[in-house]
C-alpha cells in the first residue's frame, strides 16, 4: 500500500512538472483557442509603449471571452421565409353557388434591426408576400377563380424577450421566446380591373325548362395604401459567433380592404343579387428567420465586474 501510495505521489509530482513546462498552460483561453494573438516581444518598444499594448490585448482577451455578457446595443440584418395563409370574407354564397377558402403561399421579407440589451428589438424592413381573394364557383366540377394584390409590403415590428423562457446559449448570448407586435403598409400598385362573365343552365326538374345562370365577378385593387397589424412568438437560439436562427408563427389581422372581388348574380331576368369578397390580408404565417449581427456596442463601465466572476476573483 504504501509503495502504491508513493507511485501516485510521483506520478501527480511529474504531471505537475509536465503542465508547467507548456507555456500554453499560462495562455488565457482565448489565446489557447486562437482567437486572438499573445502579446508579441518587439524589440525596441518603450515601456509606455509597453503597456499600451498590454493593456490593448487584456482587453480584447476580456471582449472576446465575456463580451456577450456587456452587449447594450447590437445591429442586425436578417432574412425571413415563411408559408402565408391568408382567408377573404365573403358576404353571401347565393345559396350554395359560391364560397370561399384560405390560399397559402409562400413569401419571403428581408429585415434591419436593431436589439437592446438583448431584451427589447425593433426592426423594418421589405416583405414579399400576397393578400388573396378566392371564390368558387360549387359544381360538379368546382371553378376556382383567384386573385392577388402586387405582393408588396413595409413591415415595422417590435419584439420583447419573455425572461422566464431565457436560456444561456454559446459565448453568453442569450436565447429565448419573443413576443412581437407590427405593423404592415400594403402599397397596392392598382391594375386593370379583372372581369369574368360565367352563363349556366339548370333545371329543377327533367321536364322543366332549363333556368339561365348568369354570374359576373369584377375584380380591383384599392388605390390606396392599406395595412395589417400583427402579433408574433418568436424563438430565437444563438448558433455562436454573431449569428442567430428562429423559427415563428405569427397572426395578421388586415386594416381595410387590399382587393375588392363584386359579384353580381342573376337568374333568367330575375332581379339581379350583389355580394362582395373582400381581400384584407387576415391569416396566419409560419417561418424561420435568421440573423446576422454586423455591429455591437459594450458596456465598458461594467467590464471591471468580469474579476467578480467564479474562477476569476483573487484570492484574500
Amino acid at each position: 500500500m504504501k509503495r502504491l501510495s508513493m507511485l501516485l505521489w510521483l506520478l501527480m509530482e511529474g504531471l505537475t512538472g509536465f503542465a508547467q513546462s507548456v507555456t500554453e498552460y499560462y495562455q488565457p483561453p482565448a489565446e489557447r483557442l486562437g482567437l486572438i494573438s499573445p502579446l508579441p516581444e518587439v524589440p525596441g518598444w518603450d515601456q509606455d509603449k509597453r503597456k499600451t499594448a498590454y493593456k490593448r490585448a487584456n482587453f480584447e482577451r476580456l471582449i472576446t471571452r465575456y463580451g456577450n455578457a456587456y452587449i447594450t446595443d447590437r445591429w442586425y440584418v436578417g432574412f425571413d421565409g415563411f408559408l402565408r395563409t391568408d382567408k377573404g370574407s365573403l358576404s353571401q354564397t347565393f345559396n350554395g353557388l359560391v364560397s370561399t377558402k384560405a390560399v397559402s403561399q409562400l413569401g419571403w421579407s428581408a429585415m434591419f434591426g436593431w436589439v437592446g440589451r438583448e431584451k427589447w428589438a425593433a426592426e423594418i424592413g421589405y416583405a414579399r408576400s400576397a393578400v388573396h381573394t378566392l371564390f368558387i364557383i360549387n359544381q360538379q366540377s368546382p371553378l376556382r377563380i383567384q386573385a392577388d394584390n402586387d405582393r408588396q409590403g413595409i413591415v415595422f415590428r417590435g419584439r420583447r424577450l419573455m425572461r422566464f423562457s431565457q436560456l444561456p446559449q454559446l459565448g453568453g448570448a442569450k436565447g429565448g421566446l419573443w413576443l412581437g407586435l407590427g405593423v404592415w403598409l400594403l402599397p397596392n400598385a392598382p391594375k386593370d380591373p379583372s372581369v369574368v362573365h360565367l352563363i349556366g343552365y339548370s333545371s329543377r326538374t327533367p321536364r322543366s325548362r332549363p333556368d339561365t345562370l348568369r354570374l359576373v365577378s369584377n375584380t380591383t385593387i384599392s388605390p390606396h395604401v392599406t395595412g395589417m397589424v400583427e402579433a408574433s412568438a418568436e424563438y430565437i437560439a444563438n448558433l455562436g459567433g454573431r449569428t442567430e436562427m428562429s423559427v415563428f408563427v405569427r397572426k395578421n389581422r388586415g386594416l381595410g380592404s387590399s382587393l375588392t372581388t363584386n359579384l353580381t348574380y342573376q337568374v333568367n331576368s330575375n332581379e339581379q343579387q350583389q355580394a362582395w369578397l373582400r381581400g384584407t390580408g387576415t391569416g396566419w404565417s409560419v417561418g424561420i428567420v435568421l440573423r446576422y449581427s454586423y455591429g455591437r456596442q459594450y458596456d465598458l463601465r461594467r467590464m471591471h465586474r468580469v474579476g467578480d466572476l467564479q474562477g476569476n476573483r483573487k484570492q484574500k
